[in-house]
């Protein structure tokens, strides 16, 4: 029956998408199911650091052994290190390749060029995020220049994700959210060493599209949520509640704890702000209490981050349902419990939040595409939905309480 539910998802996904030529049965994108050898390390680009110094970008690429599959979808995890230190080879952003490369995955970790140079202000620092966005932008047109000329990597170019951990994900969220250079104003000196060719850069393979079709954010942040607009990709996001390096909410950044750099708006102001303003699709998990990057040490958060991230992908996919209605994860207390009667239904749907203490904040209403169908306001704990125009079929409820926390539950409508 699982099987039967995967194929169909992925049946229907294709049919909305005639651009897409992932295959996902046999549990493929879900369950481990290759090795995993040394990776291929490819120089992608070159560019001028912040010392005036030309540097040659690298970046790993790991790849499922024995894969005969002939259009696979691509990730990039690309590491932290605030913009001053940090490799490819950094145990979380390898672990991750590693982990999803062992589900069919071709996953990419890259170098990227680091510092913010002297004196350490909010200028130096925006322009070193603006120099890793550049390189990112210029590996993922290097991937698609390998897929239209070479294909050593046998990649489907619709299907590249843009993922991070910490500066990473900074540069996989400006990757997909800052679309005009006249956005930043005077935050970035455009002109600074290494900042030339906008947001597209010089660092490599002129010529290709750089933009990704959904973002991994792992505890990173944006400069400014308005960046957002409501139909752009995709988000999925993971953050410690005590994070004290990137903030969970939106607030100034500091070096040493001494030096305000940037304000920026953290995972949980995204997903909230996401959510108001009805997209772009969000799915946001917490730890609570949790500092920065838990999943770097600690294996059983690591495996929860895994599990949300394949979630999230396998949904964009088409291989599987949202991660937010998956058990592996669960992104409120325990004790909580949501009924949602009758199912199916025909014209109501009555909401019961039981043995939790918060309220209902918002509810949304989203197809199996992801796309929100209807947002609903609540006060309490108990909702009733009326269906009105919502044409028959599987639906997902996506319920936000008071304190930001989220439950989701499938609600099927029936024909009158």
């Amino acid at each position: 029956m699982k099987k039967l539910l995967l194929l169909f998802c992925c049946c229907a996904a294709l049919a909305l998408k005639s651009n897409a030529q992932v295959y996902c049965g046999s549990g493929r994108y879900i369950n481990e199911m290759f090795s995993v050898g040394a990776p291929t390390t490819i120089t992608y680009g070159s560019n001028t650091d912040v010392n005036g110094t030309t540097t040659t970008l690298t970046m790993d690429v790991y790849q499922p052994q024995g894969d005969t599959c002939q259009h696979r979808p691509v990730i990039f995890f690309t590491h932290g290190g605030s913009f001053i230190i940090g490799t490819k080879d950094d145990g979380d952003v390898v672990t991750l390749c590693q982990r999803f490369a062992k589900r069919g995955y071709v996953t990419v970790s890259i170098n990227y060029r680091l510092g913010m140079g002297f004196p350490i202000n909010q200028h130096a620092a925006t322009a070193a995020v603006y120099r890793g966005t550049q390189d990112m932008r210029a590996a993922v047109r290097y991937m698609r220049k390998d897929a239209a000329t070479s294909n050593q990597f046998k990649i489907e170019p619709n299907y590249i994700f843009g993922g991070g951990s910490s500066a990473g994900a900074f540069c996989a969220l400006h990757l997909a959210y800052l679309d005009d250079v006249n956005e930043i104003g005077n935050i970035v000196d455009t002109t600074a060493v290494g900042c030339a060719g906008g947001l597209e850069g010089l660092s490599g393979n002129a010529g290709y599209a750089s933009n990704v079709r959904a973002v991994i954010n792992l505890c990173g942040a944006l400069g400014r949520k308005e960046w957002m607009k409501p139909n752009e990709e995709p988000l999925c996001s993971m953050h410690g509640t005590a994070d004290n390096v990137v903030p969970y909410g939106t607030s100034t950044i500091y070096v040493s704890g001494i030096i305000p750099i940037m304000l920026v708006d953290g995972s949980h102001t995204l997903d909230s702000f996401a959510t108001a303003q009805g997209g772009p699709y969000s799915v946001f998990h917490s730890w609570p209490g949790a500092a920065h990057v838990p999943y770097a040490a600690d294996q059983t958060t690591m495996d929860n981050t895994v599990a949300f991230v394949r979630d999230f992908l396998a949904f964009q996919l088409g291989c599987g349902s949202d991660p937010e209605l998956q058990t592996a994860v669960s992104t409120i207390a325990a004790s909580a419990n949501a009924a949602v009667f009758p199912e199916p239904a025909t014209d109501e749907v009555n909401i019961v939040l039981e043995g939790y203490e918060n309220q209902l904040k918002q509810i949304q209403l989203l197809n199996l595409n992801g796309q929100v169908q209807a947002n609903y306001t609540a006060h309490f704990n108990q909702f009733t939905l009326h269906r009105n125009a919502i044409p028959a079929g599987i639906y997902l409820l996506k319920l936000t309480t008071m304190d930001g926390q989220l439950i989701t539950k499938k609600i099927v409508f029936i024909k009158n």
